[in-house]
């Protein structure tokens, strides 16, 4: 069994830069559903949750910018959750909204290495890929791309 503490980042790498306009809101891994991380709550008002605190759904136009992990500091919010899981598990990002349809989705995971990730930041981990979809069909101007896969199934 290892732990998922939202060291889980989803992002859309575009032509031009990287520029992810969404984020989990809440984590479903089998047939439990925990709650993510609310962007527009204040930290006294979030739920525990395995989700990392990130202040917005505004894109990181910078694919070498230092909060890129998490869109913020990389720290456990103020009510950290770990969610446990076993081998086989199907892990789900549930996202409320997402804000277009271009691009490809790069799905990452990291490892965090203790009983729980509650005291890890994510940015002093190691992140593997994990899943990635890009141009489905078509061209890149007039093409089907993950993204409007996301948005389609939201």
């Amino acid at each position: 069994m290892i732990a998922l503490s939202a060291l889980t980042t989803l992002a859309a790498f575009l032509v031009t830069g990287a520029q992810a306009h969404g984020g989990v809101t809440s984590w479903t891994v089998g047939s439990t559903t925990y709650p993510g991380w609310q962007p527009y709550l204040p930290a006294s008002q979030q739920s525990a949750t395995a989700g990392r605190p990130y202040s917005s759904f505004d894109p990181i136009l910078n694919p070498t910018a230092s909060n890129i992990h998490c869109n913020d500091d990389g720290s456990a919010g103020p009510n950290p959750q770990s969610i446990s899981l076993n081998p086989g598990d199907t892990i789900v990002g549930n996202y409320p909204q997402w804000t277009h349809a271009e691009g490809p989705v790069t799905v990452y995971l990291a490892a965090c290495n203790a009983a729980n990730c509650n005291g890890v930041n994510s940015g002093s981990v190691k992140w593997f890929k994990i899943a990635e979809q890009g141009l489905i069909s078509g061209t890149l101007a007039k093409g089907s791309w993950a993204n409007g896969v996301l948005m389609a199934n939201l």
